[in-house]
């Protein structure tokens, strides 16, 4: 049996009025249509992370991103590979616009995520940090 593990970033983007960036995926996506997640994907071999996540960022929304601090970390486990998540802190600047991969977006209130169907891997890394109240 081969395991195989990918590395994903995803960038925890909050505004002024405290509100976090999610985005929708993709009717087409072939993993969790339709759901929402934070920003990022997949960091390439030999790619640094930090980079990777800017990389990311850029592609999916247009923004650019500083990021400040590692979060946490969420796993996901597929039915040929098992991925695992660095959520990072970041604060961002540009005009918002999503490329085909996402079809929405929103800004929305830590407490208030509850209220949309999120990935497993965002949802499970919400929860631990109690963000549902």
């Amino acid at each position: 049996m081969v395991s195989l593990c990918l590395l994903a970033v995803r960038a925890f983007i909050k505004n002024d009025k405290g509100e976090i960036l999610i985005i929708k995926r993709s009717a087409t996506c072939k993993t969790n249509p339709l759901k929402w997640e934070l920003p990022g994907g997949k960091v390439n071999l030999g790619e640094p992370i930090e980079e990777a996540l800017k990389r990311e960022v850029k592609e999916e929304t247009g923004l650019d991103i500083n990021p400040d601090g590692i979060l946490g970390v969420a796993e996901q486990e597929l039915t040929i590979f098992k991925a695992i998540h660095i959520i990072i802190e970041c604060s961002a600047n540009g005009r918002l616009r999503l490329n085909g991969e996402h079809e929405a977006y929103a800004w929305v209130k830590p407490e208030d995520l509850r209220y949309y169907e999120l990935t497993d891997w965002f949802y499970n890394f919400i929860k631990s940090k109690n963000t549902f109240k």
